[in-house]
C-alpha cells in the first residue's frame, strides 16, 4: 500500500490489514482514525489526523510531522521489529511507543533521530532492546513531553547528542539504565518534571557518562546496587530543585562539577566524589539521612571547593560525615551525627556562618577560619590538627566532650 498525495481518511475508523505481507507507506494524511496491521513495515510522513493505532509491523518510521487530536498508539505483541521517529509526533492523546520483539540484540530499538514527541502521556518501552536519542538540538525546551501526565521510558537509554525529556504537569521516569553512546565528546541530558518526580531506577552513565541537568520537585536515584548510582562526564551534574528534595541511593562519580539547588537525602550511605577532575561540590540546602543513624555521607573534591550553604544531619542525624579537599570547603549551620565527623582532609574550612557540630563519634578538624561562632561537642575525641582562626579569627570557639576520659587535642 503506497501513497504519495494527500489521502484524506473520510470514515470514522480507516483499517488498513495487509497482514499478507504488503509494505506500507503512505504519503500526506487528513482526516479521522487510522488502525493499521501490517505484516511488514510502516512507513508514515506528515498527518493531521484524529489518531493512529498500529497493532502488527515489523518496523514503524515516522519521517515527517505526525499530528493527531486523541492518541497514538503504536504496541502489541506484533510490534516485532524497530520503531523510528525521524521528524515529529504531536498528539492530543497519550502516545505509547513500544516494540515487543524479544531480547537485547537492538534490532527492536526506538530510535528519535533529532524527533519531537510530544502527549498528554508519553510512554516509551522495548523488550529488552534500547531507547536511543540521535538529538542534536544544543538548547531549547525538550524534545520528548509529555503536556499533562507521565513520561515512562521503561528500558535502556542511549543518548547521543543532546538529548531533552520532560513533563509539563507530570513525572519523568528512566525505568533502566541511561547511558551516552560514547561517539561524541560528550553526551547531554537534560530533564525537566518542575511540578512532579524525575526517577533514575537504574544507573546513570555507568558505560558511558554524560553530563546530566534535572529540573524536577523530586529527584530521585534509585541505583544501590555495585559501582556508582550516578557517573557524569565533564558538564557534572546539576540538579535544580523545585521545592522538594533529591535523594541518592547510590555513589556519585563526577568528572565535572557537582551542582545541588535542592535539599538532598542520603537513601544509602553514599560518596560523592569530583576528585579526579578538582572539579565544584556545591549543595544549597539540607543534607539529611532518611533514616536517623543510618546513612552516612564521604565528599571528596581533589583540590576542587566544597559548598555546603545549609545544615546537615539537623532534620535527620546522618550515621557520619567525611570532607576531603584541599580547595575551600565552606560549612553553614548545624552538623549533626551519630558517628564521626572527620574534616582532617579538608584543609581550608571556611565558617559561611555560625557552625555547630555535634557526634556521637570523634571530630577532627583541620585548618578552620571564619568570623563566625564555632561549637563542637562530641561523645568521643576532638582533635584539632592544625590552626584555627590563623587566617581569620573566629568570633568564639567551644570544644565539648561528653565522655569520661575523653580528650581535646590541639595541635597547632
Amino acid at each position: 500500500t503506497t501513497g504519495v498525495g494527500l489521502t484524506s481518511l473520510a470514515a470514522g475508523t480507516v483499517d488498513i490489514d495487509t497482514v499478507g505481507g504488503t509494505t506500507i507507506a503512505l504519503g500526506p494524511l487528513a482526516g479521522n482514525n487510522l488502525t493499521i496491521s501490517a505484516g511488514t513495515g510502516v512507513t508514515l510522513n506528515d498527518a493531521d489526523i484524529a489518531s493512529l493505532t498500529i497493532d502488527d509491523a515489523t518496523s514503524v518510521v515516522f519521517s515527517g510531522d505526525f499530528s493527531t487530536l486523541d492518541a497514538v498508539n503504536v504496541s502489541g505483541a506484533a510490534i516485532d521489529g524497530p520503531i523510528t521517529v525521524n521528524g515529529s509526533i504531536q498528539a492530543g492523546g497519550a502516545v505509547t511507543l513500544s516494540t515487543a520483539l524479544a531480547g537485547a540484540t537492538n534490532d527492536a530499538d526506538v530510535t528519535l533521530n533529532d524527533a519531537l514527541v510530544t502527549g498528554a502521556s508519553v510512554t516509551i518501552s522495548t523488550d529488552n532492546d534500547r531507547i536511543v536519542f540521535n538529538d542534536t538540538v544544543a538548547a531549547g525546551t525538550p524534545r520528548t513531553v509529555a503536556t499533562s501526565g507521565d513520561v515512562l521510558l521503561s528500558d535502556v537509554v542511549v543518548i547521543s547528542g543532546n538529548a531533552m525529556v520532560g513533563s509539563n504537569l507530570g513525572n519523568v521516569t528512566f525505568a533502566s539504565t541511561v547511558n551516552g553512546d560514547g561517539l561524541l565528546a560528550e553526551d547531554v541530558l537534560t530533564v525537566q518534571a518542575v511540578t512532579g518526580t524525575a526517577t533514575f531506577t537504574g544507573q546513570v552513565g555507568a558505560t558511558s557518562a554524560p553530563a546530566l541537568t534535572v529540573a524536577a520537585v523530586n529527584t530521585i536515584f534509585d541505583y544501590a546496587g555495585a559501582g556508582n548510582g550516578v557517573t557524569v562526564g565533564v558538564g557534572g551534574l546539576t540538579i535544580n530543585g523545585q521545592g522538594g528534595s533529591t535523594r541518592f541511593d547510590g555513589n556519585v562519580l563526577s568528572s565535572g562539577a557537582v551542582t545541588i539547588h535542592d535539599d538532598v537525602v542520603l537513601g544509602s550511605s553514599i560518596t560523592i566524589d569530583t576528585s579526579a577532575a578538582n572539579a565544584a561540590i556545591s549543595v544549597d540546602g539540607t543534607i539529611d539521612a532518611q533514616t536517623a543513624d543510618t546513612q552516612g555521607l564521604i565528599i571528596t573534591a581533589g583540590a576542587g571547593p566544597v559548598t555546603l550553604q545549609d545544615a546537615m544531619g539537623s532534620l535527620v542525624r546522618l550515621a557520619s560525615l567525611a570532607i576531603t579537599s584541599t580547595g575551600e570547603t565552606e560549612l553553614n549551620g548545624e552538623i549533626r551525627s551519630t558517628g564521626a565527623i572527620n574534616l582532617n582532609g579538608a584543609t581550608n574550612v571556611q565558617l559561611g556562618s555560625d557552625v555547630s557540630m555535634v557526634a556521637g563519634g570523634a571530630v577532627t578538624l583541620n585548618v578552620i577560619d571564619g568570623g563566625f561562632n564555632l561549637a563542637v561537642q562530641s561523645d568521643d575525641d576532638i582533635t584539632a590538627n592544625a590552626a584555627i582562626g590563623a587566617a581569620e579569627r573566629p568570633l568564639s570557639v567551644t570544644f565539648r566532650t561528653t565522655g569520661a576520659g575523653d580528650d581535646v587535642t590541639v595541635g597547632a
